[in-house]
């Protein structure tokens, strides 16, 4: 058995646990609620600034291009 670092253990846990959530509640009343999809936003940002931001960075570098595609 593969030994996970404990970050990478929390998050393969919550994403598990994110995506039960967010699945029994479609497949149930149709509806992902805003209260499981904030939290789980706010935490990929928190994520990400431990470790140094480079998802943020590449995230933040391709918006403008999006935008200009768009247009």
């Amino acid at each position: 058995m593969t030994d996970l670092p404990l970050d990478k253990a929390v998050f393969v846990i919550s994403i598990a646990v994110y995506t039960l959530i967010t699945a029994w509640t479609d497949l149930r009343q149709k509806k992902i609620y805003n209260k499981a999809t904030v939290p789980m936003f706010a935490a990929g940002w928190v994520y990400q600034g431990f470790h140094g931001g480079d998802g943020i960075v590449a995230g933040l570098s391709t918006r403008p291009q999006i935008i200009a595609y768009n247009e």
